[in-house]
């Protein structure tokens, strides 16, 4: 990513990041780059966690599969998706303004949260423990 970024015009207008399984739909594109059209915004991050999801556009298999692995990662790396993407944010603005990737130090995660998801926990048959409970910020029902 950062050689792709590296090698950006200087006169770039904008950098458009997308997803290369299929799940980012090109027609979206227009609907993102508005609010930088406007000048209404330096920076847009689309979520596929936040926000309401198009009906049908994913299986409960897939809602459960996305919920367990972002849970696992959580618990490998310590900060949730959107914290990252928001460090990504910054470091892409860094270059945007004309730092050299190079000279951008690494970013440490500044925020660390715990999810809870209790009916997984439930249909697993794991008991969470009330501490645990009450020092989440969030518990999924």
């Amino acid at each position: 990513m950062l050689a792709g970024i590296a090698a950006l015009s200087p006169g770039a207008a904008a950098v458009l990041f997308i997803d290369g399984d299929g799940s980012d739909r090109p027609e979206m594109v227009p609907a993102v780059l508005a609010p930088i059209e406007r000048d209404e915004a330096d920076f847009v991050l689309g979520s596929r966690l936040k926000g309401p999801r198009e009906p049908g556009s994913l299986a409960p298999a897939q809602i459960a599969a996305g919920y367990l692995a972002g849970l696992l990662i959580r618990l490998r790396y310590g900060p949730r998706f959107t914290e990252t993407f928001r460090q990504r944010a910054r470091m892409l603005l860094k270059i945007l303004r004309g730092v050299k990737p190079g000279d951008i130090p690494v970013e440490q995660p500044s925020k660390f949260e715990l999810a809870v998801n209790l009916k997984t926990a439930k249909a697993l048959g794991i008991s969470i423990p009330a501490t645990l409970l009450a020092r989440a910020d969030e518990v999924i029902e």
